[in-house]
């Protein structure tokens, strides 16, 4: 179809906007690791404590022995967790990429609307309908409690800890002969040892790294006095009654690390679903995340995000693809696009939103989501009517959506995710 001037420059700017949209965190992101690194101010801060531990004991003239553990201990100390946490997500990440939710795009979606019959059983009538409002968000919440139930396996993850600690102490050993073997540039030798043994046995680059901020102008004058056995040992007994608590807050990181992983699988079957949304039905794409097609869904009712007919202010039944076929039509602004008309036809669906496919038949019925808006109709006016528009109930609800029952659907959704081996 061929494109008049106004619609080219509407869909040029768009498509900046999108891609400004998509860029601006990622590349917020890459400053923020950036800044971590070379940001002087931040890494003064990062190490203010081993910086003056160190600054202590070489004023109150500590041998060499006891400084050089301090210091390695500290080090350790300072990044085991972090870097137990990454191999952790790895291990994590590399089991859940089995999963039938991460694999099917229906067992995916099973597990969304189950989540859904649990707020409509519970009656979280505000959650619920948040949830239909922004299915980016409702995905993400899902897939986060999916990865938290593997995160949860409290007896695993100790005992991914206890192989992770023999491991350092593995590497401490190994340094601690290597030095003793050498009689000339021991101190050298320890900590490149060590770095060399902590990569090969913990497959941690950052753990391994760490050491390099050793300080040799310190050292290099004590190692005929080091005692590296001791060195080692102290050290050794000190870590092996570190405990690693899976805090909140670890917890909220290693879901996310565990998910960045996922996404960046070389693998696309091994990938979850694709986050981004239908720009009309706020449902997300089937697909899995960097798929290189175009997007598509099994699209909502309009009603459930709050879209109303402008002649009558009743709430719109229809989903996506019915529109296309009815020859319905959207609201230009309210999508963000600038047009000199301003209602657009469904049936143009890809020529403003460019990144999707047209709405079609083909992938189901949403079920689930034509109960919620066959039996919540007053919640829905309440939410989306404001001082200026008052939003009615549809007066038209097709009787399929009034007839489907919430048992049997959860039903066919558990009959779902079993089938498939979840």
């Amino acid at each position: 179809m061929k494109l008049t001037e106004g619609k080219r420059k509407s869909l040029q700017k768009n498509m900046h906007l999108y891609a400004k949209g998509k860029l601006t965190p990622k590349l917020e992101a890459i400053q923020h690791e950036w800044d971590k690194q070379h940001n002087v101010a931040k890494r003064l801060k990062t190490n203010r404590e081993r910086l003056w531990q160190f600054f202590q004991n070489c004023a109150n003239r500590v041998g060499g022995t006891q400084m050089l553990r301090d210091e390695v201990l500290n080090l350790l100390k300072e990044h085991m967790s972090e870097s137990f946490q990454i191999l952790l997500s790895k291990n994590i990440s590399d089991k859940l990429q089995g999963e039938s939710w991460v694999r099917n795009w229906k067992v995916m979606k099973a597990y969304l609307d189950l989540n859904l019959i649990t707020l409509i059983e519970n009656e979280n009538t505000n959650e619920l309908l948040k949830c239909v409002a922004n299915g980016k968000l409702h995905y993400q919440s899902c897939v986060d409690m999916l990865i938290q139930k593997e995160i949860n396996k409290e007896a695993e993850i100790n005992n991914s800890w206890k192989l992770f600690v023999e491991s350092i102490q593995g590497a401490l050993k190994l340094a601690s002969i290597a030095t003793e073997c050498n009689s000339k540039l021991k101190f050298t030798n320890f900590v490149d040892e060590l770095r060399k043994q902590l990569l090969e046995k913990t497959k941690s680059p950052k753990l391994a790294k760490s050491i390099q901020l050793v300080n040799d102008g310190v050292y290099s004058k004590y190692e005929d006095v080091i005692v590296f056995k001791t060195v080692e040992k102290e050290i050794c007994a000190t870590i092996s009654n570190m405990q690693h608590m899976v805090t909140p807050s670890i917890q909220k990181k290693l879901i996310s690390l565990v998910k960045e992983r996922m996404i960046s699988s070389a693998t696309e079957c091994a990938r979850p679903r694709c986050e981004e949304m239908c720009p009309c039905c706020k449902f997300t794409c089937i697909h899995h995340a960097k798929h290189s097609m175009k997007h598509d869904t099994l699209h909502q009712p309009g009603g459930l995000i709050g879209t109303y007919w402008n002649m009558d202010h009743t709430l719109v039944a229809e989903s996506c693809t019915q529109s296309v076929i009815a020859g319905n039509r959207f609201h230009a602004k309210e999508m963000g696009i600038q047009s000199v008309h301003e209602f657009l036809p469904f049936k143009d669906f890809e020529i403003y939103f460019p990144g999707w496919k047209l709405p079609s038949e083909g992938l189901g019925q949403n079920t689930v989501r034509e109960y919620i808006f066959a039996h919540y109709q007053q919640q829905l006016v309440e939410k989306y009517s404001k001082d200026t528009i008052k939003v009615k109930i549809c007066n038209n609800i097709p009787l399929e959506f009034s007839n489907h029952d919430i048992k049997d659907l959860r039903c066919e959704l558990e009959n779902v995710i079993q089938l498939h081996g979840s």
